[in-house]
C-alpha cells in the first residue's frame, strides 16, 4: 500500500507514475527509493545534459552532500570566492525560468543551484581564511606573505579579468557538485543559458556577484539526450609539447558509454611531430551507425 503522506509531499506530475508503479524510483513496497549510486567513472561516462525533469524532491541529506562537494573544491589562494543560491520552491523556479530564456527544465528540476562568484569576497574573507589556515598548520611566514600578495594580485584585475578569474574558481566547485549529484544517482543539466541582469533581479543578488552558471538537478523525465560523441585523444591531447601525439592512438569513443571495467590503453609515449596526420585505428562508420544531430533549442546550453 502506498503511503499517502509520501504522495502529499510530491509534485503532481510524479503521482500518476507512482500510482502506476512506473516511477523510476518506485519500489513495490510503496516507497520511493534512492537511485543507484554510481562510481565516479560510471558517472562521468554516462552523464548527459538532462532535457527534462519530473520534479521529484531530493532528500535534504543528498542535497547536503552535493553542496558540500562543491565547498570542498580547490581555489586560488584558497579564497573560495564562490557563492551558491539553492532554488527549490516552485514559485522561485518559475521566476528563474523567466530569466533563463524560458527553458522548461529550470522549472521542472527538483532544485537549481545558481553558481556565482563574489568580486569582493576576498576583501571580506582574507582574515578568516588565514586564520583557518593557521589552525590547520599554515606557517606564519606563509600567512604574512599571503596578506600582502593577495591584495596586490586581486586589485590588479580589470573587471573582465576578475570575471574570468571568478569563472575559473566557481567552475571547479560547480563541477564537483555536478559529479556528486551524478554519483548519487541524480540527473543533471549544466546551463549557461540565462540573462545576467534578470537572474540578479530574481534572486536579489548583490552587485558584487557575477553569475557563472546554473545547475539543474533531479530525475529524468522521458527519453534521455543522445550521446553526441567526444573527440579521440589525438585530436585534443599532446605529449610534452604541441604537435607530439601520445601513443598508441586512442579509438574514438563509442556512442554508447563503455563498460567501467574496460581500461584504456592510452599512453603518453609521444611520436615525433609530422606534417602527415597519424594513422587512426578507427572502425568504419556506416550510414547505419551515424547519428542525426538535431540543433538544440538553446545553443548556449552545453551538452
Amino acid at each position: 500500500m502506498i503511503d499517502g503522506n509520501c504522495l502529499e509531499s510530491l509534485p503532481g506530475a510524479a503521482i500518476p507514475l507512482i500510482l502506476s508503479g512506473k516511477h523510476p524510483n518506485f519500489c513495490r513496497s510503496g516507497t520511493l527509493m534512492p537511485k543507484s549510486i554510481k562510481t565516479l567513472s560510471q558517472a562521468i561516462q554516462s552523464r548527459r545534459s538532462t532535457p527534462s525533469f519530473d520534479g521529484t524532491p531530493i532528500p535534504a541529506e543528498d542535497l547536503r552532500q552535493i553542496i558540500e562537494a562543491g565547498l570542498s573544491a580547490p581555489s586560488g589562494y584558497n579564497l573560495q570566492p564562490w557563492r551558491f543560491v539553492v532554488v527549490q520552491s516552485e514559485e522561485q523556479r518559475r521566476r528563474l525560468r523567466s530569466a533563463s530564456y524560458n527553458q522548461a527544465k529550470v522549472e521542472e528540476a527538483s532544485v537549481v543551484i545558481v553558481a556565482c562568484g563574489d568580486t569582493d569576497g576576498w576583501r571580506k574573507d582574507l582574515d578568516e581564511i588565514l586564520s583557518m589556515g593557521r589552525e590547520a598548520g599554515m606557517p606564519e611566514s606563509y600567512a604574512a606573505q599571503a596578506r600582502s600578495s593577495v591584495p596586490s594580485y586581486m586589485t590588479s584585475f580589470t573587471t573582465d579579468q576578475m570575471r574570468v578569474w571568478l569563472t575559473k574558481q566557481v567552475t571547479l566547485a560547480y563541477t564537483h557538485m555536478l559529479l556528486m549529484a551524478e554519483v548519487l544517482g541524480y540527473d543533471t543539466a549544466p546551463m549557461e543559458g540565462f540573462e545576467q541582469e534578470k537572474v540578479h533581479e530574481v534572486l536579489r543578488l548583490p552587485l558584487s556577484y557575477w553569475v557563472v552558471a546554473l545547475l539543474a538537478i533531479g530525475h529524468l523525465k522521458g527519453p534521455d539526450k543522445f550521446n553526441g560523441g567526444r573527440f579521440h585523444a589525438n585530436h585534443t591531447v599532446f605529449s610534452e609539447e604541441y604537435g607530439k601525439h601520445a601513443q598508441p592512438q586512442v579509438r574514438r569513443r563509442s556512442f554508447r558509454p563503455p563498460s567501467p571495467s574496460v581500461k584504456s590503453s592510452f599512453s603518453f609515449r609521444h611520436s615525433e611531430r609530422s606534417e602527415e596526420p597519424p594513422s587512426l585505428a578507427l572502425p568504419v562508420l556506416t550510414r547505419s551507425r551515424l547519428i542525426r544531430i538535431h540543433r538544440l533549442s538553446n545553443p548556449c546550453d552545453p551538452r
